[in-house]
């Protein structure tokens, strides 16, 4: 996958995990292809058209606080693939943790 567009830095976070990985992407890329950038990042084999990921603004030092369930909604899926990282995240500043990821179960533990 080529980077389209201005690189933005994205911190991620499994559903579940405390860790928080960064993804770098360009504006112009789509959702999907963020899908594969963060696939790329997991262990066991896990395929992009199997994530769920939700857009959110979690400070990092807040995450362990945070009940993660509690925050995520459905208006909050990134679920339109041809989506622009632009489009999706239009002002991304500092570190907060901004995309929650769910993996698939029989992916195993992370």
């Amino acid at each position: 996958m080529s980077t389209v567009g201005i690189p933005v830095r994205l911190w991620c976070l499994v559903r579940g995990s405390s860790s928080a990985f960064k993804v770098v992407i360009g504006d112009g890329n789509d959702i999907d292809d963020l899908k594969e950038a963060i696939s790329n990042k997991l262990p066991n084999d896990v395929k992009a058209i199997q994530l769920v990921l939700w857009s959110v603004n979690i400070d990092q030092s807040q995450i362990k606080a945070t009940s993660i369930d509690d925050i995520l909604n459905d208006e909050d899926k990134l679920e339109i693939s041809g989506l622009t990282i632009g489009e999706a995240f239009p002002s991304i500043e500092g570190n907060n943790v901004r995309v929650i990821v769910e993996v698939p179960v029989f992916a195993g533990e992370l």
